[in-house]
This record gives C-alpha cells, structure tokens and sequence, in this order.
C-alpha cells in the first residue's frame, strides 16, 4: 500500500471511531467531556469536512472545487448539487467551493444546516449556509471583513463550533516595508481570534494581536482556550537556535464571554510546552520534548488540569502525528514503524490495521 492510500486509511479509521463514539453527535464540533460550570469543551483543529448524524460532507482530495456528501446509513457517495443536467464542471456547478478553506477546518454543521467558507478573488470571505441536501444557499455573513477591507490577506487556522457560535483563529498580513531590502513584504501584521453567531452571520473579534503570536485551542459557548506565544526573534542559521526557541515564553489563557476579561492559567516556555494537543474534559494535553532528531521528536505527553491548575505526566516517549477528539493517532518512539490511537479517556491503545 502507497503513502497515500495508508494515510487515507489511518484517517478513515480515526474517523470511524470518532463516529460510532459520538453516538449521533458531529464530531467536527468535537465535543468532549464536561466542566466545573457545565459547560462542555469542544477542541479547535483543522478538520476536512464535518458530519451530520446521517452523513459526512467534504471535498475529495483528489478534486479540490466540489463538496461531496456520504451517506453513512447507504455508503453512497453523491455530488451536493441539485442543479439539473449539471456535469459538476467549474463554478456553475452549486457544489463548487473556491479556495482551501475546507481544508482548514472552514465548514460545520449545526441545527440541520451546513455551514461553509467560501471567496471567489479578493473579496471577503463568505459564511454561507445551506440546508442538509445543498439546497437553499444563502451568503449570511463575512469572515475578517474589516482586515479585507484594508487590502490586507486573512488566513484562518483553527476552527470549533461550540453551540451556536463558530469560533476561528487567523493571522492578518499586510504589506510591510523593510529598510534594508528597501521594498514591500508581505508579513503578518496581527492574530486574532473571532467568533460567529450562526444564527445571524454575525462576526465579533474578541482579541487581537500585533506583538505576539496567538493559537486557539478550545472553545465553549462562552468561552475560548488560547495561548500567546512570545516573539521569535531568532534566525534558524543561528548555532545556538535551538537553545534560544526553547526560551520563548508561552502562556495560556482564557477568555470569558460573560465578562469580556481574559484570565492567565499558566506560563511556560517552549522547553517546558512543546505544543498544546487537545481539550478533552476539563484536561488540556500537551508535550514536552525529551528527545529530538534531525526530522523526528520525541515527547512525554502531560495533562493541565483546568479545575485544580495541577499538571500530571499522561504519557511517557511518544511520538505524536495529530489528536483529533479524544484520541491521538501515535508511536511509542521514533524507532517504531507502526501507529497507533491512544484514547485519551482510558489510555488505551488501539491498533490502525492500513494492510
């Protein structure tokens, strides 16, 4: 089996036991767990397509313009237009998406509706929703409207729907002029992190910004995850790179929609937090690194609890690809040929047979 038909199949699978364990729920809102206020977290991540509780909609990875539909109950595989006569061709067809935002987590689906990004050119992006066989389409709002509007680029990151609202991570880039190339660049100017009532369309930047780098990682109704990472300020030529990243100070946070305040949960630096993974329950997991290669690292895999502050080691020595919901597709050591998934909730480890 090629490199490709093994990744599609580890996904598959990944994507099977993400079904059958939300028992009818969509698992690209990807809730998870309870907390101490009720509320549940749903974790922020890049997913290619969402589901709803009969199907699974999504672009093809080999044709990357029209949104297709499979349904789970018949195994069918259909194209999400209704346009009579329609050969799926170019952007007459009503399944036809233009841009990648599919593939950065840009469409959910909630209350019997399908939601989806979409920008023809330049313009701003567009939140259209449509009902569950692709009928009905209808633009209901924009995406980073006011950074469009100032000729700048959006690039969204990290997508959750919690609710009714749809939370989204992006960096802005603008045109920066540098003195000792004398021409303009195109850099990041800001991060922000937004969200968006699927009831109305309606976008509200809830933080920005320009000095440091933001990730979203998690959001509830009323609630959002993140870090803030320091600058980088180090050129990888530098023989001492690696010790001067490792120093980078993150920290990360929390905002509360009911006050508007952002709280601190705890600070590190990039030695002592690889990179945060997930939140499952009320547990963020992230790693440490222990060992690197020059193309490979290894990590003990650590909990943050989010009702007591505590951190607790999880996992000794692993290497991890992705966590998707509560699981997290991995190998014991850098050694290892085979993956596994790693539920999170038990610490079993589930066998990927891609043969």
């Amino acid at each position: 089996m090629n490199y490709t038909k093994r990744i599609t199949a580890m996904i598959l699978a990944l994507f099977s036991i993400l079904w059958l364990t939300a028992c009818g729920e969509d698992p690209s809102a990807n809730t998870e767990g309870g907390s101490a206020d009720g509320q549940k977290w749903v974790s922020a991540g890049r997913y290619e397509g969402t589901f709803s509780d009969e199907g699974y909609y999504y672009i093809p990875e080999n044709q990357s313009s029209n949104l297709h539909y499979f349904d789970i109950a018949t195994g069918a595989t259909t194209v999400l237009c209704a346009k009579a006569g329609c050969e799926h061709k170019g952007v007459t067809c009503e399944a036809h998406i233009t841009g990648l935002y599919h593939k950065w987590g840009g469409m959910c689906f909630w209350d019997g509706s399908l939601y989806y990004l979409d920008q023809p050119s330049a313009d701003p992006i567009k939140l259209i929703r449509c009902n569950a066989t692709g009928t009905e389409r209808e633009v209901i709002g924009f995406l980073g409207a006011k950074y469009i509007e100032e000729q700048k680029v959006v690039i969204t990151q990290n997508f959750a729907r919690a609710g009714s609202f749809w939370y989204y991570c992006a960096d802005v880039q603008g045109s920066v002029w540098d003195e000792e190339t004398q021409r303009w660049n195109n850099e990041r100017v800001l991060t922000y992190i937004s969200r968006i009532d699927l009831r109305t369309g309606k976008e509200e930047i809830l933080i920005e910004e320009e000095e440091h780098e933001l990730d979203f990682y998690a959001a509830q109704e009323d609630a959002a995850l993140f870090t803030v990472q320091g600058k980088m300020d180090v050129d990888n030529r530098d023989p001492d790179y690696q010790e001067k990243l490792s120093k980078t100070p993150i920290s990360l946070k929390r905002w509360d929609g009911k006050t508007g305040q952002v709280s601190t949960l705890f600070e590190k630096n990039r030695r002592e937090i690889g990179r945060i993974g997930c939140v499952y329950g009320d547990k963020v997991y992230y790693t440490v690194t222990v060992n690197s290669t020059v193309n490979q690292y290894e990590y003990n895999q650590y909990t943050f609890d989010l009702n007591t502050g505590e951190h607790a080691l999880f996992s000794e020595i692993s290497t991890i690809a992705f966590w998707t919901g509560g699981y997290a597709k991995c190998m014991d050591s850098v050694y290892d040929t085979e993956w596994y998934i790693l539920e999170l909730a038990s610490g079993k480890k589930l066998p990927i047979d891609v043969e």
